[in-house]
């Protein structure tokens, strides 16, 4: 009868995480060589008509909590009066964008993290055209983290999905 030893248990053990190493290596080469092209369809098409079920707004962070967020989540240094002065005009900005987003989670087989993936590099472009990073760089770099906060929020305060 053949009783395994301490000596042999580490060596079979060393064994086994060499061989699920070198496959996991392997499988990860085979994915990274994966090349998908973009699509050259728009996600939202030039014709796209808001749902009429798909709410307006989009939720995020609590407006007072929106400059502690930037910190905490993305370690921005933001300016809390800016954002206060700002909410307005930046909410105004975001609404179509959140139609969109709303209309993407309306459609069956959509999740939030989805829909949030989809719309969050448009809305980026918000800040681009609102404020010019050559005339107005503070007021563009807060708007940038604005945006973020409340994109990252809106992700995080997302109705977890049915599964």
């Amino acid at each position: 009868m053949f009783v395994y030893s301490e000596n042999h248990m580490r060596l079979l053990l060393s064994a086994r995480l060499i061989l699920a190493s070198a496959t996991l290596t392997a499988a990860a080469s085979l994915m990274a060589g994966t090349y998908v092209p973009p699509s050259p369809r728009p996600p939202f098409p030039d014709d796209y008509k808001p749902a009429p079920c798909a709410p307006a707004e989009c939720d995020s962070f609590n407006d007072d909590d929106l400059h502690s967020a930037a910190y905490s989540f993305l370690g921005l240094n933001v300016d809390a009066q800016w954002f206060q002065q700002h909410e307005t005009e930046i909410r105004a900005l975001i609404t179509p964008f959140c139609k969109k987003r709303n209309t993407c989670m309306a459609t069956p087989g959509n999740v939030n993290m989805f829909c949030d993936d989809l719309i969050t590099p448009e809305l980026r472009t918000v800040c681009d055209r609102k404020y010019s990073k050559e005339t107005n760089p503070r007021d563009h770099e807060q708007c940038q983290a604005w945006v973020e906060t409340w994109a990252l929020g809106m992700t995080q305060t997302s109705p977890p999905t049915s599964g």
